[in-house]
């Protein structure tokens, strides 16, 4: 594990204990399997985009290079096409962190910008550290999500489409003042959904990076 763990302490902006407690629920033997063989990333990790992914997950081409691709193929848990990739299983905690660090860069930041507009910076400064822990390990589980709509309840709206970017506008007050990226932490509504079930390590769920 220490060997594994190195090289995600190098990787900037990885979240190493995200990153553990990730591994550990999708599929705990990533966390200490060094071999070189080589694993499908959504039948031994519930990776199932990460063929295309790879290009954003800011890692180098001597990582990437051995990677390979996997024949997309209709998942029947999800009824949608998955896109994995044949990975050395060495790779797997460092693609977690990859992962995780990628969704929230290309997925979850783009749609705070969308839904604040110029103060989603300062929103995200004035985050505290386990919020933004929560919104990281949310948009990996979930990076989009359909539009949220005020007009009904959080439960009646919950299931796999309420995905990040749903929950940002959940959040956000509709007589347009400043979202505060904490109530992610104190709205009770938000306990019916499943993504929050999922965070607090309910059983396990196939639908992690489903791109919803």
């Amino acid at each position: 594990m220490a060997k594994n763990l190195e090289r995600v302490a190098g990787l900037s902006g990885a979240e190493t204990m995200l990153t553990i407690a990730t591994t550990a629920r999708e599929h705990s033997s990533a966390l200490t399997d060094v071999s070189s063989r080589m694993i499908d990333s959504w039948h031994e990790g519930g990776l199932d985009f990460l063929w295309k992914e790879k290009d954003r997950l800011g890692l180098p081409r001597s990582v990437t290079g051995a990677w390979t691709t996997v024949e997309p193929f209709v998942s029947e848990e999800t009824n949608h096409h998955v896109f994995p990739a044949y990975i050395p299983a060495h790779d797997q905690l460092l693609v977690y962190a990859a992962q995780i660090r990628a969704s929230f860069d290309h997925s979850f930041i783009p749609h705070l910008a969308d839904i604040a507009g110029n103060a989603a910076g300062t929103r995200l400064a004035a985050t505290s550290r386990p919020a933004l822990l929560v919104w990281k390990a949310y948009s990996f589980l979930a990076p989009g999500g359909k539009p949220y709509d005020p007009k009904t309840t959080i439960a009646a709206q919950s299931g796999q489409k309420f995905g990040c970017r749903t929950a940002i506008e959940a959040v956000a007050p509709s007589r347009g003042g400043a979202i505060d990226l904490d109530d992610v932490l104190r709205l009770p509504d938000l306990n019916s959904v499943e993504w929050c079930e999922v965070l607090k390590f309910a059983p396990r769920k196939r639908y992690f990076s489903s791109g919803y």
